[in-house]
């Protein structure tokens, strides 16, 4: 059985081609310190850590944030960008429309 992809999926493989560089990059953005966990950040997102290892790979490739590791402890740092601004507007911007979608159809 094959699961619909969610619209942040769908809008996530229409702006990067990957369907969750979107929902990796909104957690980075929205973390209070900008460190991310891989083992909390799969918890998060409900995924398994193998489907974000490509977008965290090009997400240090472009420098947006830094691979530490202490010990047996893998962290994430974001790096300064106005891009973690615009994702999360981008990010608003889905909410937004599934509100207004999910009222015209309750009408």
């Amino acid at each position: 059985m094959q699961v619909d992809p969610s619209p942040r999926e769908e809008l996530s493989k229409d702006l990067f081609g990957q369907s969750h560089r979107l929902a990796v990059m909104v957690a980075v953005a929205r973390a209070q310190n900008g460190r991310v966990n891989p083992t909390e950040l799969a918890r998060e997102l409900d995924l398994a850590q193998s489907a974000f290892q490509a977008p965290m790979r090009d997400l240090v490739k472009s420098g947006l944030l830094i691979r530490e590791s202490g010990g047996r402890r893998i962290q994430y740092v974001r790096q300064a960008s106005k891009v973690w601004d615009w994702i999360l507007e981008v990010d608003q911007g889905l909410a937004e429309r599934e509100v207004r979608r999910t009222s015209v159809r309750s009408i």
